[in-house]
């Protein structure tokens, strides 16, 4: 009797303590918990016939902790073995309908029948309807107006912002808009005539749509229009103003393993004068259209990691002669380190149609990035492919997915 009235001293002072302190209740989850007595009732039979007696477990839902104690007279009382404990129901339907954050899976809400793939779509965080992620790096590059001297290395930090307002949320449809800024060439450069000790400055801006795949779903994409503007570009600082397509299709093979197309369409090209150091000739950029395509893995850890490869256009600026490249090969990564704050990486080259030599390395263009990530809304992980629902779904543009192709006219 002792050691009963001592286990249920115990559960109930730990049920109190849980029941009574907001930490506790409200790390993990944010519905109302659900106070139960579990007891085993004990059947005694005839020890001579039977030889042992048989448990029937019972599950009571209690008002209070207080019902414990009491009979029905009024009287307390305590039974021989008694557990109390607190539980919580993280998919309580009257919480969902109320619209309050009841879980932090909620995209899991869609009960499929058996679904083989295990495709549990994306993850919505229902407190907020938003998403955002800062990055802050260092990146190197290089371009054809690089020429085969020059490259470029700074400092570069980007905001990315996805959102699912009215009547789009109903839809599963999501928008975007972020932007990057960029500096690089801290101690100027060789061969421009003017502004040899000017820095370097570059500015993305990504918009657009998309739809992120939800429970059984298997097909995610968006499409963007990038635009970037350059100071002191290249070998020769001029300002090119660039825009184009980019649009992206993924197709789930489970929450784990993805597979997909990105297609990249030239829009707004730029054409300047040179400047000093090639008098009168005139310079023309132009994006790079390409395709590829790109295998998307989640690791276990909360990692991700895309690899990709692809074809860029086989028609230069100016009806110059030739293809800038022939192969584009490129990677990244992400991994959380909190749940809040990660790591990036990223890296893209595009092969020259050239051969070795001075040719084939004033046309290598090649990018390179890494640095961290902050994510307000601390979900800087995901547990599948599909991401997190109100997050953007497209990177913002950079020196890997806006490849430049010039040609010089004289």
């Amino acid at each position: 009797m002792k050691a009963n009235t001592l286990r249920l001293g115990l559960m109930l002072a730990i049920a109190a303590y849980w029941q009574a302190s907001p930490l506790h209740a409200d790390k993990f989850y944010n519905e109302p918990s659900e106070n139960v007595s579990v007891s085993y009732q004990e059947d005694e039979y005839d020890s001579a016939d039977y030889g042992e007696s048989e448990e029937e477990l019972l599950v009571t839902p209690l008002g209070s902790v207080e019902e414990v104690f009491e009979q029905p007279s009024g009287e307390p009382a305590v039974p021989d073995v008694m557990t109390v404990g607190l539980f919580r129901n993280m998919y309580s339907a009257a919480g969902s309908a109320a619209g309050s954050c009841y879980d932090g899976y909620s995209c899991l809400r869609d009960n499929c029948e058996l679904p083989p793939l295990r495709i549990s779509g994306c993850v919505s965080d229902c407190c907020q309807n938003y998403g955002t992620v800062l990055m802050v790096g260092n990146n190197a590059f290089k371009g054809i107006s690089d020429n085969a001297a020059e490259s470029n290395f700074g400092l570069v930090s980007t905001v990315n912002v996805g959102a699912s307002p009215g009547m789009l949320a109903d839809r599963g449809i999501g928008v975007q808009v972020g932007g990057s800024y960029g500096i690089y060439d801290f101690s100027g450069r060789t061969a421009s005539v003017d502004e040899q000790s000017s820095v370097q400055e570059q500015f993305f801006l990504t918009f657009g749509a998309f739809r992120r795949a939800e429970a059984c779903q298997q097909f995610q994409g968006g499409i963007v229009y990038d635009v970037m503007a350059n100071d002191n570009w290249g070998t020769y600082s001029n300002e090119p103003f660039l825009t184009q397509w980019r649009a992206q299709g993924e197709y789930l093979l489970s929450d784990f393993n993805s597979v997909g197309i990105i297609v990249t369409r030239r829009d707004h090209g730029d054409d300047q004068l040179i400047g000093p150091a090639i008098p009168g000739a005139t310079g023309i950029w132009r994006p790079v259209s390409q395709a590829s395509f790109f295998f998307h893995h989640r690791w276990d850890n909360g990692a991700d990691s895309y690899l990709w490869l692809g074809f860029p256009e086989k028609q230069r600026p100016g009806d110059a002669p030739g293809s800038l490249g022939q192969s584009i090969i490129g990677t990244s990564f992400h991994v959380p380190v909190t749940e809040a704050m990660g790591v990036y990486t990223t890296g893209t080259y595009m092969r020259p149609s050239s051969g070795p030599g001075a040719a084939g390395a004033g046309e290598e263009t090649w990018n390179i990035g890494m640095g961290l990530t902050w994510f307000p809304g601390r979900n800087a992980a995901s547990p599948s492919v599909a991401g997190n629902c109100n997050m953007p779904y497209m990177p913002v543009a950079n020196n890997g997915t806006f490849l430049v192709d010039r040609a010089i006219i004289p």
